[in-house]
């Protein structure tokens, strides 16, 4: 029993947990989210000890690319095989070299060692100020980094209608390749979870829009090609923020 708090000033929000259950002094526990440190919202993360105690903890912003950051979100984190943190985050920034200059959301992702020092970082955004967002991470046995969420390229920078959006990363956190997905209702679609299949295969979960939102659920394989999907609609609102995928191959959807 116990836990732990985490106050980085006005107020914070946690998004994500992971647990690294091989590291030597382990379990250790990081939480990623974000935080009120400073004048700004930064995109925080914080390392507990198995006693709760926090040992490590890192802040950060985008600032990449020519454009100005002045919030930020860490939504997901995942541990690769040498231990090291994925996060990926939501950044908010000003793209002053869009004509005309423009608001807009980039996919920030960023690799920490166990100590939270920056091992590496890649921002991925539209120039124009539109909206890109990565709400869910993992890595693939081969070292690959695979971040879902949404796209959205209305100049307005309103945030629909949007398509679902995957990034294929190679472990220095270059991109490799990305896809996006069009539902047949033309409206909001986004990823909001995914994991690796039986076989390498990403399984990407969340929802799509037509009259009203349907859960979705789709099949990559390791290129990023559309291996398969289906919608699932009990005749209200749905949508998927969780899939898990067994032993068997069996995936489950929340």
């Amino acid at each position: 029993a116990g836990g732990a708090t985490f106050d980085g000033g006005f107020a914070d929000d946690g998004n994500g947990v992971v647990v690294d259950t091989a590291a030597v002094g382990g379990p250790f526990v990081y939480s990623v989210g974000w935080s009120s440190h400073g004048s700004t919202l930064d995109a925080f993360v914080v390392k507990y000890n198995p006693s709760g105690i926090k040992v490590a903890s890192a802040t950060f912003l985008s600032n990449a690319g020519g454009h100005m950051s002045f919030s930020a979100g860490a939504q997901d984190a995942a541990l690769d095989a040498s231990g090291n943190l994925i996060v990926t985050s939501i950044v908010n920034d000003l793209h002053p070299s869009a004509t005309p200059p423009g608001f807009g959301r980039d996919v920030r992702v960023v690799k920490f060692s166990p100590s939270l020092a920056v091992i590496s970082s890649v921002t991925v955004g539209h120039p124009t100020g539109e909206h890109l967002e990565g709400w869910a991470v993992t890595v693939h046995p081969s070292g690959d980094v695979y971040v879902a969420g949404k796209s959205s390229a209305n100049p307005s920078g309103t945030p629909d209608p949007a398509d679902a959006l995957l990034l294929k990363f190679n472990s220095g956190l270059v991109l490799q390749s990305s896809v996006t997905f069009n539902g047949s209702g033309n409206g909001h679609d986004s990823w909001y979870e995914l994991a690796v299949g039986q076989g390498g295969d990403i399984i990407v979960a969340g929802e799509t829009h037509g009259t009203d939102a349907d859960v979705l659920v789709a099949k990559y394989n390791t290129s990023l090609a559309l291996l398969s999907s289906a919608t699932f609609n009990s005749g209200s609102t749905e949508t998927a923020k969780g899939v898990e995928v067994d032993a068997s191959g069996n995936i489950y959807i929340v």
